[in-house]
Order: structure tokens, then sequence, then C-alpha cells
């Protein structure tokens, strides 16, 4: 027989801060040092979470901002644009394996305007430096 649905009463988060209570109170025998190191592993989880997953989340939401809305392009377009920024961030700024004209070549032979991505380089040298 199908499993019956159940009705959640309590919202996500009121659930998430009583897991993290009974992670802060160490569920009333935890060493010192487990408690400790439980408590510092929760707060790398909140910054994490309120940071907004980092420079990656950052760089795209200031794309859509400066670039991509203004110059109304389509929302169909986004996705390959958004892959043009975490490939640009994360193989030209960050791990240095590629150029940014490789980068650039690759998504203008799959269709993206190339002054748009000159558009997006340049908010992300802003982003990256700030």
């Amino acid at each position: 027989m199908a499993r019956k649905g159940t009705f959640q009463t309590e919202p996500r988060s009121a659930q998430y801060d009583l897991k993290q209570s009974l992670v802060r109170t160490g569920y009333g025998h935890l060493p010192e040092d487990l408690r400790s190191r439980a408590l510092a592993q929760v707060d790398v989880q909140k910054a994490h979470w309120s940071s907004g997953f980092g420079v990656l989340h950052k760089a795209w939401l200031a794309v859509v901002d400066r670039v991509l809305a203004p110059n109304n392009v389509a929302k169909l377009m986004y996705a390959m644009y958004k892959a043009f920024t975490n490939q640009y961030i994360s193989k030209v700024q960050i791990k240095g394996t590629e150029t940014a004209e490789s980068v650039k070549a690759k998504y203008v032979r799959l269709g993206a305007d190339p002054a748009t991505l000159d558009g997006i380089t340049a908010v992300i040298g802003e982003v990256l430096t700030a």
C-alpha cells in the first residue's frame, strides 16, 4: 500500500534551529572538544549559507543585474551565459588552465554574442577584485 503523505506543521528553518540547538548543547553527553568542533562546523555552515554560495553566485547575480537584464537578453540564453560565467571564473581566473580568448571563442561558436561576453568578463573582473 502506498505511503500516506504527512503534513509538516513547522517550517524547515525551525527544524534546523532545533537541530542546531541540539548540537550546541552537545546532546548532553559529548566531550568538550567534540562539542567545540561541532559548534565550529555549524558556524562554517551558517557562513556558507549566508554568503550566498561564494564567488560564483555573487558573480552571476552581478552579471544578471549589470549585463543581461539591461541588454534584454532572452531568458533562454541565461543558461549559456551562466555556464560561461562559471567556466570563465573557474578555468581562467581561479585555476588558470585556459586563456580568456579560448573560453570566449568556445561560447561564440555556441551562439553567444561577443559583446555580451566582453561585458560579462568586465563585470567578473570587478566582482573578483571587490
